[in-house]
């Protein structure tokens, strides 16, 4: 039995094909800003990453 997850959704950015549950308008796991990603990019006060 499967899960009600909602609808699937195309993902927002033009010319991707992945589809998946994630609101409408949203974008796919490899298009999405993941803010967990950006401490490890972002140069700490001393210059360090």
């Amino acid at each position: 039995m499967t899960p009600n997850r909602g609808p699937v959704n195309k993902c927002s950015v033009k010319g991707c094909v992945w589809i998946g549950h994630w609101p409408a308008g949203g974008t796919c796991p490899q298009h999405r800003e993941d803010d967990r990603i950006d401490q490890f990019l972002t140069p700490d006060e001393n210059g360090r990453r």
